[in-house]
């Protein structure tokens, strides 16, 4: 169930599957990491009761993040609000406006509130072109 509010938030990107399925996801699923979260945003999140994770550890350019899922594609537009091809992949550092609000759900005894990605605007895109091996120094 949607709590029917909806937040802007600007972010960067980081480990986008929006148009293929998230390899590492349990389920078919399409993901998008939200990173480095003003205060301002982390405090508009956790009004929807959206969990805003941090783990310097772990994940040290993503500062304070959330992770959006979907059982299905995510669009991405440009600012100028064309839809961004599928064929190009959005790489980590890329910058974002996104719509977000949240949704409450109950699953196999378990309940939450999990963010709900309503619309991703890129607003400076790194494209992922993936690592060239001839690129590469040595190879084992």
């Amino acid at each position: 169930m949607s709590t029917g509010k909806s937040v802007a938030i600007q972010a960067d990107i980081f480990w986008a599957c929006t148009q293929t399925p998230n390899p590492t996801s349990d389920k078919e699923q399409y993901t998008v990491n939200l990173t480095n979260l003003s205060d301002k945003a982390v405090s508009a999140l956790k009004e929807l009761g959206i969990t805003v994770m941090n783990n310097p550890e772990k994940r040290p350019d993503e500062g304070n993040y959330i992770t959006c899922k979907s059982n299905y594609k995510i669009d991405a537009f440009t600012a100028d609000g064309e839809l961004i091809s599928a064929d190009k992949k959005i790489a980590n550092g890329s910058k974002c406006t996104a719509i977000v609000s949240s949704y409450e759900w109950n699953y196999r005894g378990k309940k939450g509130v999990s963010p709900s990605l309503k619309k991703l605007t890129i607003t400076n895109l790194i494209e992922y072109k993936g690592a060239n091996v001839e690129e590469l120094d040595d190879v084992l």
